[in-house]
């Protein structure tokens, strides 16, 4: 049977109890019918192995593994795994970059420019094009945040030359931007915390929470349980490993973990309500026609028409 990676997916319902769900359309679900209805969706698009949480009123109720975290040896996926993320990093992430303004460390309107007077000349990439346009200025992390920087999704990959460079008056309009978070990442370490940001996010947010399973980068800790990554013809990519804290992006957790993140959050216990409200709060209306390609000048009525906007995060 063809694979594809293992993902860790988390849904939003309803319950009043372990085993009987309550859906969005306020119809009930055993709990046993609903692992039935996820082997059967899993199943059919060749997934190797999934985790799945069902969350209400702040409440984790309900959780699943399925699958195999690693086929040639046979072992099964358990809620536990260690498991990457992906962009589920920019949520977490955004998450801890509120606890610094809630500090007062990071105010998300001052352009990021007055934070690094002296450049970015020491970034991942090249920022010389980025720098000397007067647009930089207007940058802040607001704008990082809610993907209306303009900047590429990924450099160098998404730019023939590799050099980042402003597409358009930053803040005006929604574009998915994995280059943004981590930009944004970069000046909170060099300007802010003077430390590497997987330091900072374990002490502030994964340990306090007791997040044993979360890293943005590797540890040797979690080889014994560790997803296994497939293409989609079942062929062996390479284990779950992270060597470079990326905030785009690098996460791996298990869905435990993130179901623990999701209670403290619900619970007030990382953001105060006014802070989480803000977090939460539409800053831009997503009227692209596609995420990807990131700067596709293609626009749909769709998004405005049913609310679909973009946060901090």
């Amino acid at each position: 049977m063809r694979a594809r990676a293992a993902i860790l997916a988390l849904l939003f319902a309803a319950s009043t109890s372990a085993q009987t769900l309550h859906r969005l359309d306020g119809t009930t679900l055993p709990a046993g019918k609903a692992q039935a209805i996820a082997e059967v969706e899993l199943a059919r698009d060749h997934v190797t192995g999934a985790q799945l949480a069902l969350i209400h009123d702040g409440r984790t109720v309900w959780t699943y593994a399925y699958g195999l975290r690693d086929v040639e040896h046979h072992l099964p996926m358990t809620a536990d795994t260690y498991i990457w993320a992906a962009s589920v990093t920019k949520a977490v992430f955004a998450t801890w970059v509120m606890t610094l303004v809630e500090q007062h460390r990071l105010d998300l309107d001052k352009p990021i420019a007055d934070y690094m007077p002296g450049g970015i000349a020491g970034y991942y990439h090249d920022t010389s094009l980025l720098t000397t346009d007067p647009r930089y200025r207007i940058i802040t992390p607001r704008i990082l945040l809610s993907h209306t920087s303009s900047l590429c999704n990924y450099a160098p990959a998404d730019i023939p030359d590799g050099k980042l460079r402003i597409q358009y008056q930053p803040g005006t309009r929604y574009a998915y931007s994995g280059e943004g978070l981590t930009l944004l990442q970069y000046v909170i370490e060099q300007a802010i915390t003077q430390e590497p940001l997987e330091t900072s996010m374990q002490r502030d947010l994964f340990t306090p929470l007791k997040m044993n399973t979360t890293s943005l980068t590797w540890n040797n800790r979690f080889l014994a349980d560790n997803a296994a990554r497939y293409g989609a013809a079942g062929n062996f990519l390479n284990y779950t490993r992270k060597d470079n804290a990326r905030a785009s992006g690098s996460m791996a957790t298990s869905v435990n973990d993130l179901s623990r993140f999701l209670e403290a959050l619900f619970a007030n216990r990382i953001l105060q309500p006014a802070t989480r409200n803000e977090m939460l709060t539409p800053q831009t209306t997503i009227s692209a026609a596609h995420q990807f390609p990131t700067l596709g000048p293609a626009t749909s009525g769709e998004g405005p028409r049913v609310g679909l906007s973009y946060g901090l995060g």
